[in-house]
């Protein structure tokens, strides 16, 4: 039986997310290790706070950022997962990722304890189910899962890697970037079991038009200033690249392109997406979880502080290389 659990997560200007995310998490794991890439919204204001309601987050931050590879940031986290805080299953999440037991099994157990029934020596997969945006969160203090109530069906199988402390260290591999894959020494895909007959995770990568377009621009920006990143994607841009021409041409979006382009990040390039929408199942959101420090339209009122601060930051990079 696992007796420790920790998920370990790299977050960035996500404060209309963060509290929602942690306080769920924390329903199941024992503890949290959250890296802060130099948030300029309220992310990190809002994750001291819970610590200083007593939550068992560990914060940390980044402070060299510009091409840096989110995998070496995680690995690092669950390391310190490990070593200092005795984790024996570690869940690499990101802030827009929420675990959920299946909702469509009404005696499923608690996820606390499916999760406590793993083993410490082995590796496990979970799928996402990707949230569509029908409206921007607006009314504060509302865990953010309530303000979906529809995914979308894909048959495009990607999900999460879970791993057990005893193969990770004995194993020497690490987990690869997006926390897609266990990847032994050699950079071979490690096999995992998965559970998603068992538990699931809720995705929301798209939540309101100032997010989206957040993500979307600083996102592309990065990937044209590393070295190697856009190799191969000139005739097929990633997601990011897609939704920036966008913006580039149109200005904003509306709750339409949010719904085309959450269908994008779900099934990037030719694949089909379906159009089939499935309802939510009563139950689905805990009725325990209530936000304190959340402010919605502060948060999509950032968006002009978080893309000029970005810009700011990669120009001053930029000459530092140059001199």
């Amino acid at each position: 039986m696992i007796k420790s659990i920790y998920a370990v997560s790299m977050v960035k200007n996500e404060s209309d997310i963060i509290e929602s995310f942690c306080r769920h998490t924390l329903t199941f794991c024992d503890g949290m290790i959250i890296c802060d890439d130099e948030s300029v919204d309220d992310t990190a204001v809002i994750i001291r706070k819970l610590k200083d309601e007593g939550l068992n987050i560990v914060l940390l931050d980044n402070k060299n950022t510009f091409g840096y590879y989110q995998d070496d940031i995680i690995n690092k986290l669950t390391h310190i997962a490990i070593d200092e805080y005795g984790a024996e299953l570690i869940l690499p999440l990101d802030a827009d990722e929420f675990l959920y037991t299946n909702q469509f099994i009404s005696d499923s157990p608690p996820l606390r304890y499916i999760l406590g029934t793993l083993q410490a020596s082995a590796l496990y997969s979970v799928m996402w189910i990707n949230y569509v945006p029908t409206d921007a969160p607006r009314q504060n203090h509302i865990f953010l899962p309530q303000f979906f109530r529809q995914f979308y069906s894909t048959e495009y199988g990607v999900g999460k890697v879970f791993v057990g402390a005893e193969i990770y260290k004995a194993n020497g591999g690490r987990i690869s970037q997006g926390n897609h894959f266990f990847l032994h020494p050699n950079g071979m895909r490690a096999g995992t079991a998965s559970i998603a007959d068992r538990v699931f995770m809720a995705h929301y990568p798209i939540r309101s038009a100032e997010q989206a377009m957040t993500k979307a621009i600083i996102g592309w920006i990065n990937t044209l200033c590393v070295p190697g990143r856009t190799s191969g994607i000139d005739k097929n841009p990633t997601h990011w690249g897609q939704m920036f021409e966008f913006i580039k041409n149109n200005g904003t979006l509306s709750m339409k392109d949010l719904y085309y382009f959450t269908q994008k990040h779900i099934a990037p390039g030719d694949l089909s997406v379906h159009s089939q929408n499935i309802p939510l199942a009563e139950g689905f959101i805990p009725s325990t979880i209530s936000l304190r420090y959340t402010d919605y339209k502060k948060s999509q009122n950032n968006f002009m502080k978080i893309i000029l601060s970005h810009f700011e930051y990669v120009l001053n990079v930029l000459m530092k290389q140059q001199q």
